[in-house]
């Protein structure tokens, strides 16, 4: 299997990003479960390619796109969220992204940072093993708009 590499994401990485935040399996893991409409989508990635605390990643294998991870920078601490294209998952790419693209944000962040934190409900068994084998720990639950999350916790 190729290694895998991570890119920063671009404009032109809009549509893919939009297709991949609205397929089903991503909406069902998700806080909301909406469809996500494109003016909205248009408006939050231009805001996150924008924002020095937002660190919005492309994993590639072979040249393509198979998912995307973002890191949310405040306080000493990133809030770290992820996702795989669909064709791509059961491969154990989601674990590779989120190794190369941790190492890349601590290249990346010129802040002081002491710890990673994701947010997960507890039914996506394949992220809570994800976070699991990496490292991180449960911490405590917490509900945001009335959905039960697990935070799962890495010491920097």
């Amino acid at each position: 299997m190729e290694p895998l590499s991570i890119r920063k994401a671009q404009e032109s990485d809009i549509l893919v990003l939009f297709e991949w935040a609205n397929e089903p399996v991503t909406r069902a893991n998700s806080i909301s479960q909406s469809l996500i409409q494109w003016e909205n989508h248009q408006v939050w990635f231009s805001r996150k390619l924008q924002d020095p605390n937002c660190f919005l990643y492309i994993s590639e294998q072979n040249a393509v796109a198979v998912g995307m991870l973002r890191l949310e920078y405040g306080n000493e601490k990133a809030t770290i969220s992820y996702s795989i294209a669909k064709n791509h998952r059961g491969k154990g790419l989601g674990k590779k992204t989120l190794e190369v693209g941790i190492k890349q944000f601590l290249g990346d962040c010129q802040k002081p940072i002491s710890m990673i934190e994701a947010l997960v409900k507890p039914e996506n068994i394949a992220s809570v093993k994800t976070f699991e084998k990496l490292g991180f720990h449960r911490s405590e639950d917490r509900v945001i708009q009335g959905v039960r999350l697990w935070m799962f916790e890495f010491r920097v």
